[in-house]
């Protein structure tokens, strides 16, 4: 048994696979002359065709396909229509792509009848009406789940959002029979979708595993040697064992999926699951990817309106605010009579103002003497960093001594007010207990069993449920960009309530 390697994942080089999955065929041929180059060794079982062993590299393609299908295909070579297509002849489903310059990769897979006679077309109209109203990204996703269930016939179909830096994802919604388990809300760390798989998603967008039961077929290149072929933008490519285990342990024996690209990112994955073996045709497949296409040009517009009203709504705030203090006669100790709507508009429990070794504050804040200890704490970060601000959602991971503030300032926003005597404004926000549940535990997502490949799939995707301790809710864009001209406001009050100026004056006389 080799030792369990958690790297390796990311390592694998899954688009360089010498086989496809068993239930189609595949063959590359040379671009000039379509000859044939490589082959799966199940060839044979849909064509009447010497045996495979007996046929030599580089004859023509028409020895292996039905002459009428030979001369669609050539012509569509002839017009440089691979990039890729697909298409329908009698009972076969037919996919040319290109490998290389000069390889063109061509796929095929006998076509499943569809009793339930779907129209394809209503269901897409249906969703693209169904965008106009979506109030917000999981209602629209929510959409996307229930159209492609009812296209594919799949018995859970999820929308896994990818979250960066890590890359761990989070099903944000989902569609499903009564039957089938539900991960809605849960989350899965990023090796369960390996580096090297979140790639191939960016070439090839969709991903169909037809029966984690069928073997692969080998490719064969001279039919004695296997071969390093790259197929990235092939449908059919064989699924990798650890791969195939892990779909086992989920109890899921069809799989489909479909990347939703944003910006040329990955920001999601339609995953669909079923207990039997599927068949999708690859003009199914396409709409599928169309509907994938129109929430990725939707969700982002849909999240920055929804950050524009959020701005809006606080720039509103904050200026109705400033307006109060302005007409103010004593704008200063207003202030912390109006503490209140300070805490509002930053979504604050309290606030305070380090000056002098003096603290003034309002609402939830941590006592007089923690605040000016944690002040000059705050001081020598900000030198070290040479900044005027510091932002935290997790204070006590910059000093384990904070955590005992956790109830008042698990995260906080500090600005000087100015550079001679390092006074502060700091926004505290206290701890918020946050429950995360996972498929799975994901410390065990990987364990040693009876597997004898580099690593192992984890077996489990019971719900596990983990609490986040020691966060405040996050700070956003604009609260921080707000908190620094609030702080330029308090200066100003400051200045004009005297009491800084004789602080002020008598530093610069002592300078001078």
């Amino acid at each position: 048994m080799k030792s369990v390697d958690l790297t390796s994942c990311d390592k694998e080089q899954i688009h360089l696979i010498h086989s496809i999955q068993g239930h189609g065929i595949f063959t590359a041929v040379s671009k000039a002359d379509l000859k044939i180059l490589f082959i799966s060794e199940n060839a044979t079982s849909f064509f009447d065709m010497p045996e495979p062993s007996k046929m030599k590299v580089g004859e023509k393609l028409n020895l292996l396909l039905p002459h009428e299908l030979f001369k669609i295909i050539q012509q569509k070579v002839l017009n440089h229509i691979v990039h890729p297509v697909s298409f329908v002849w009698q009972n076969l489903d037919v996919y040319l792509y290109k490998i290389d310059e000069t390889l063109i990769g061509i796929e095929i897979e006998k076509i499943v009848e569809d009793s339930s006679k779907i129209d394809s077309g209503i269901i897409i109209n249906n969703f693209l009406e169904s965008m106009k109203v979506a109030k917000d990204v999981a209602e629209l996703s929510l959409f996307a789940c229930r159209a492609i269930r009812t296209l594919t016939g799949m018995s859970r179909v999820m929308l896994y959002r990818f979250f960066p830096p890590d890359m761990y994802g989070e099903v944000i919604a989902e569609d499903r029979t009564s039957g089938s388990h539900s991960f809605a809300g849960h989350r899965f760390p990023a090796s369960d979708i390996p580096r090297p798989a979140r790639d191939l998603y960016l070439k090839n967008q969709v991903r169909l595993i037809n029966d984690i039961t069928t073997e692969n077929s080998p490719i064969l290149s001279g039919f004695n040697k296997q071969t390093n072929l790259d197929l990235s933008n092939s449908r059919l490519r064989g699924v990798s064992e650890i791969h195939l285990e892990y779909l086992k342990n989920m109890g899921v024996r069809g799989s489909f999926s479909v990347a939703i690209k944003v910006e040329g990112e990955l920001w999601g994955l339609i995953a669909c699951h079923s207990p039997d073996p599927v068949f999708i045709s690859h003009k199914n497949r396409s709409h599928c990817e169309t509907i994938s296409n129109c929430l990725a040009l939707s969700a982002p517009l849909i999240e920055k309106g929804l950050r524009q009203e959020s701005i809006i709504s606080f720039n509103k705030r904050f200026q109705d605010f400033f307006v109060k203090l302005k007409d103010s006669l004593n704008p200063y100790s207003e202030l912390f009579k109006l503490g209140s709507e300070v805490n509002q508009i930053f979504h604050t429990l309290g606030f305070a103002v380090v000056s002098n070794d003096k603290v003034n504050a309002y609402g939830l804040t941590p006592l007089s003497e923690d605040v000016l200890n944690l002040a000059k704490e705050l001081n020598q970060i900000m030198d070290r960093q040479n900044k005027r601000i510091f932002v935290t959602d997790a204070l006590s991971e910059h000093g384990k001594e904070w955590y005992l503030l956790k109830d008042q300032a698990s995260g906080l926003i500090a600005l000087r007010l100015n550079e001679i005597d390092n006074s502060l404004l700091v926004f505290f926000r206290p701890e918020i207990l946050q429950t995360i549940h996972w498929g799975g535990d994901p410390r065990k997502n990987f364990e040693q069993r009876n597997y004898q490949g580099p690593i192992n799939p984890r077996a489990s995707f019971e719900t596990w449920t983990e609490v986040i301790k020691n966060k405040s809710e996050p700070w956003l864009k604009h609260e921080i960009d707000g908190a620094k001209n609030f702080s330029d406001l308090i200066f100003d009050l400051l200045i004009k309530n005297n009491s800084l100026i004789q602080e002020l004056g008598s530093k610069l006389k002592m300078r001078s």
